[in-house]
C-alpha cells in the first residue's frame, strides 16, 4: 500500500481508489508515509481527511448533547401533556408513544447523519 501511495502522491482519483478499496490500511501507510510526504498540497489534504481536528470534533460533541438534552425535554413535555391538560394518561400512551418518541429520535438521527434538505423533507412528511 505504501508504495502505491508514493506512486500516485500526485494524482487524487487513484489514492481514492486506493482509499476505497482498503481504509485502514490505506489510513496506517499514509500516517507512515506523511512526514516525508508533508510538503505536498494532496498530502496536507489527506491527513486533514484522515485525522480531523479534535477542536472540531469537540464543538461537535457539545452541539449533539444539547440538541440531546432539548429533544429530551421535548419528549418528557409530550409525555406529561395527559397531566398537564387532564387527559387520562393510559388513553393517551397507549395511543401516542410513538407521536413522542419516533419524531424525537428521527430529528436527532437526521441532524446527526447531515442529510440533504430534500431527505429532511420527506422525513418531516413521512412523519406529518
Amino acid at each position: 500500500m505504501q508504495n502505491d501511495i508514493l506512486q500516485y502522491a500526485d494524482d487524487p482519483v487513484q489514492l481514492e481508489r486506493l482509499y476505497r478499496s482498503n481504509k485502514s490500511g490505506f489510513q496506517e501507510a499514509f500516517d507512515s508515509l506523511y512526514p516525508s510526504l508533508m510538503n505536498k498540497p494532496l498530502a496536507e489534504f489527506w491527513q486533514a481527511r484522515l485525522h480531523p481536528s479534535q477542536q472540531s470534533a469537540a464543538a461537535t460533541d457539545h452541539l449533539a448533547w444539547g440538541l440531546v438534552i432539548l429533544l429530551g425535554l421535548v419528549a418528557a413535555f409530550l409525555a406529561k401533556v395527559p397531566a398537564i391538560f387532564s387527559i387520562n394518561e393510559e388513553f393517551y400512551m397507549s395511543r401516542f408513544i410513538g407521536f413522542i418518541v419516533f419524531p424525537v429520535l428521527a430529528v436527532y438521527f437526521i441532524w446527526r447523519n447531515g442529510l440533504s434538505n430534500r431527505k429532511k423533507i420527506i422525513a418531516f412528511v413521512a412523519m406529518l
